[in-house]
């Protein structure tokens, strides 16, 4: 009944209208200043950083999926105007997720560092520590919040933060920036999670060379097919010493609390009406996936009320 509903654009944009007003509501309550972060990040020239990490190849084979609406954005993912609220509207959206009836600032970044905290643990039982580890790539990397934590877990490590949006790939070079990050040890790279080996290659990168992919909050923004064809591009890069690790973080289809949210109409059509892909994902056994595409599976993990951290070895 709701996608039928959502069906009529209407409707559509009166959700939309709705769940970004109920972003914007919260940020406010949680003293988030969004223009004040806005101006901020507009000062570090991005439109200098996205020429500069603009990939020709990878424009001419975006796939309509990509450059559809998403996220109430016209041009989805790719414009500065998504890119430049992504990361207020993840503390918004993140700030009930361990406390419903009091919405905290820090919920986004507890998530996140619960699951790198999954991850270290993984390496940890594979022999090695962090600092071992020398290369990890951040698929769908965005604005740079899943980097800038994998940077701080793994100190040793090179981080490929790769994105098939240029528009979000300067932005997370400037945040990283104005966070003081070790830049150096990023490498911007603007591409497809559907072609992941070969943005590897282009920056010489052999196949199998990898420690770590991961994927966070990203799958539920892919259609299936998209989903699959990542996941057999992950088994080709990483290390095939039963160590190489893939880690998805993401909504919880089977969590009680994502259950209840989702089955409250007014919640699922707000979140619906920003995520088309939403169901595809809903419906997908993820791990039944991750196994089909080469992968020993080692444990679904809770990383919030809401989320589930996915761990599997290359082998």
């Amino acid at each position: 009944v709701v996608n039928k509903l959502l069906s009529i654009p209407f409707i559509t944009r009166s959700a939309q209208r709705n769940a970004m007003e109920t972003m914007s509501k919260r940020a406010l309550t949680l003293g988030v200043n969004w223009n004040e972060h806005i101006k901020l990040l507009k000062s570090f020239d991005l439109e200098t950083k996205l020429v500069e990490l603009r990939s020709d190849t990878t424009l001419e084979n975006i796939p309509d999926y990509y450059n559809s609406e998403f996220h109430t954005y016209k041009h989805g993912n790719r414009c500065f105007e998504a890119a430049l609220d992504a990361e207020m509207a993840a503390l918004a959206v993140h700030s009930p997720v361990f406390s419903p009836n009091h919405p905290e600032l820090n919920g986004d970044l507890k998530m996140r560092q619960n699951y790198t905290n999954a991850l270290c643990k993984q390496v940890n039982a594979h022999g090695l520590e962090a600092k071992d580890v020398r290369l990890i790539v951040d698929v769908g990397a965005s604005v740079g919040l899943s980097t800038k934590e994998l940077l701080l877990k793994f100190p040793n490590a090179r981080v490929i933060a790769l994105d098939a949006s240029e528009h979000m790939l300067a932005v997370a070079q400037a945040s990283l920036l104005r966070d003081g990050c070790e830049i150096d040890r990023v490498v911007f790279v603007h591409s497809l999670a559907e072609t992941l080996q070969d943005a590897l290659t282009s920056i010489n990168i052999p196949a199998g060379s990898v420690d770590i992919v991961s994927l966070s909050l990203v799958a539920h923004e892919l259609p299936r097919s998209a989903t699959g064809k990542f996941l057999v591009e992950a088994s080709r890069v990483l290390r095939k010493d039963g160590k190489g690790l893939l880690g998805i973080m993401d909504v919880d289809p089977e969590g009680e609390m994502t259950q209840k949210l989702l089955s409250n109409p007014l919640f699922r059509g707000l979140f619906r009406s920003t995520e088309p892909f939403l169901d595809d994902y809903l419906t997908l056994d993820l791990q039944k996936a991750i196994q089909q595409s080469g992968f020993h599976f080692i444990s679904k993990l809770s990383t919030s009320p809401r989320h589930a951290t996915y761990l599997a070895s290359s082998y």
